[in-house]
């Protein structure tokens, strides 16, 4: 009778241990799986936000900057549409006849190739570049510290008087200049052409510059 007994009380025991066991086991996976859920809804959520603040930094920012307009590090007034550029004049003795016509031309090639601005006639353009190739020089070199040989150097100076006719204080008047060299035993007309693209390129850099960034 007391076997019975002892016998009934442990299978009792034992059924109320594996019925705890499982259902603490079930509890927990269970709770582990809602973290989980639970997580990855917060982490969605967080992401979701962190998104919606970008674009909203994103939208600010382009109301904010478009008082002008930036392009390459180039800044052009939103009211300033249009250009224009005079054909310059060669005024520089010794100059190739083509040099003042083929700088007018590239330019404007210059211009509308970087902004956004549309080339029109001279008096209607809210910027307009007009000027005169006032120098073209061919010096004759020492040798320089550590050279035994002596060289030719071209120089072209060309002078710009840029006119802005929305923001007056950009406007302005100035002479640019660069040279180039080439070997002392040579005539200029052996290197001319090659010498004129690299300085016009230059001074092309320069005048660009002074008209659309230093002035930002």
């Amino acid at each position: 009778m007391h076997q019975q007994i002892f016998f009934q009380k442990n299978i009792f025991s034992f059924l109320f241990y594996f019925f705890f066991k499982f259902f603490f086991k079930k509890n927990k996976i269970k709770n582990n799986f809602l973290f989980k859920k639970n997580k990855i809804k917060n982490n969605f959520l967080f992401k979701k936000k962190l998104l919606v603040e970008k674009i909203f930094l994103f939208f600010f920012a382009a109301i904010f900057f478009s008082g002008c307009y930036s392009f390459k590090g180039v800044s052009i007034a939103p009211e300033t549409k249009s250009f224009s550029v005079a054909l310059f004049s060669n005024n520089a003795g010794g100059a190739p006849p083509t040099l003042a016509q083929n700088f007018t031309e590239k330019l404007k090639d210059k211009i509308r190739n970087n902004t956004r601005l549309s080339l029109v006639q001279t008096d209607a353009a809210d910027l307009q570049f007009s000027g005169q190739v006032t120098g073209y020089d061919v010096v004759a070199q020492s040798p320089q510290p550590g050279q035994t040989d002596a060289f030719n150097q071209l120089r072209i100076t060309i002078y710009v008087e840029y006119l802005d006719t929305k923001i007056e204080k950009n406007s302005f008047k100035q002479s640019f200049s660069f040279q180039s060299n080439f070997p002392g035993n040579s005539q200029v007309l052996q290197y001319q052409d090659e010498l004129i693209k690299t300085i016009t390129t230059k001074i092309l850099d320069d005048i660009f510059n002074k008209a659309f960034t230093e002035n930002w």
